[in-house]
């Protein structure tokens, strides 16, 4: 399991970012428990129980800032209970 200190680490990094590396966010989400469930032509789609599947349109080796944004708003609740805790 991935510590609060590594999961705040990786979210600082997406946070006001324009883009960001496919394997940032990938691995943000698998550190806050979400799988990637399947791929299908450029959108990976991840999975958490009790969440939404959140998609992520792969098209090249960046990740754009609105997908970002839908990333840290999905894992959200991560970092709130990283803070309770």
């Amino acid at each position: 399991m991935t510590s609060a200190h590594q999961i705040a680490r990786l979210r600082r990094r997406l946070e006001g970012v324009r883009d960001a590396s496919v394997a940032q966010v990938e691995a943000y989400l698998r550190a806050c428990g979400w799988a990637g469930r399947r791929t299908k032509g450029g959108h990976r789609a991840w999975v958490k129980a009790g969440h939404r599947t959140l998609v992520i349109p792969v098209h090249g080796t960046r990740v754009r800032q609105y997908v970002i944004g839908q990333v840290l708003e999905a894992t959200r609740e991560e970092g709130e209970e990283q803070d309770a805790d």
